[in-house]
Order: C-alpha cells, then structure tokens, then sequence
C-alpha cells in the first residue's frame, strides 16, 4: 500500500478535530456497528489504564487513523480476533528479535518493511508525545505499540480486500 502524505493524514485529523461532541460520538457509533471487535479492542486498551485522558488519546489517534484509510477509499471486512492475533504474532515475534539483540535493527526493519507508513507512524508519534500530555514513557510506549499492531492490521486488510 501506498504510504499515506501528510495531506492525507491532515485531511483527517481536521476532519476528526472539527467534529461536534454529537457528530464524533455518532462517528464511534457507527464504527462500533461496523467495526465492533475493533471497537471493543480499542475500548480494552483504554480501560486497561483506567484513565480519561487515555481514553481520549488512544480514541481520537484511532480516529483519524481509521479515517485516513476510509479517506482512500479503502473497504475493510469486519474485523475479527483472530486478525488481531495474527498480527500481535506477527508484530511480536520481530519485537522479541528486537529485544532479544539478535536483529538490532528488527523494530526499525518491521517499521519500514512492514508498517510501510512513515507519516502516520510520525503522526502517532507526536499525537502520544504531546507536550501538555501527562502520560508518562511506560503508557506511552504501551499505545505506541497499539497503534502500530492497528496501522499493520489495516495496511494487510487493505492491500488484502483493495486488490483492484
């Protein structure tokens, strides 16, 4: 898949940004409906911190991910645990090389090679890193990797179910 511009990723942000509280709540309604597992997925890691502010982080990040794949035109099926799984697996077995020493460079190759999204990767990034944020390196680094098993799951849906 063809990495997201900028453009594209600011096309969403201020698409989500400028949402009413009524129209984003709708917007969540409608991805639940659609999407329910990865709603409940996304609700689990939120609940997980027990925090508003996560909460709203990790939701609002989400969105605008999510958005910039709808934004393309991309059609996901509904997406299953067993998805997920796969891609945790995935994600994890080139961590573990990562951690282990044995590939120094495995987290930046998995990033590259299989991510494939160096801007929304940035925007993730700086989204987690606000300065008036007060999540501290441990929950940051938690939703990082969230986020990242998100982009790499809707990258592989996307290239699989968008063949034309």
């Amino acid at each position: 898949m063809t990495p997201f511009t900028d453009q594209e990723i600011e096309k969403s942000y201020n698409h989500i940004y400028n949402l009413n509280e009524k129209d984003y709540e709708n917007y969540f309604l409608n991805l639940n409906k659609e999407q329910e597992f990865l709603s409940q997925y996304l609700l689990e890691v939120a609940d997980d911190y027990q925090d508003e502010e996560i909460l709203n982080v990790t939701s609002f990040g989400f969105a605008v991910v999510f958005q910039t794949y709808l934004n393309r035109g991309i059609v996901f099926p509904a997406i299953t645990e067993e998805m997920m799984v796969s891609t945790e697996n995935r994600f994890y077995k080139d961590f573990d090389k990562y951690n282990a020493g044995k590939d120094t460079n495995g987290l930046e190759r998995y990033l590259k090679n299989v991510i494939q999204q160096p801007m929304l990767i940035d925007f993730i990034y700086d989204l987690l890193e606000d300065e008036e944020s007060d999540l501290d390196d441990e929950t940051r680094s938690g939703l990082f990797v969230f986020f990242l098993l998100v982009v790499d799951l809707l990258n592989h849906l996307g290239l699989e179910y968008n063949k034309n």
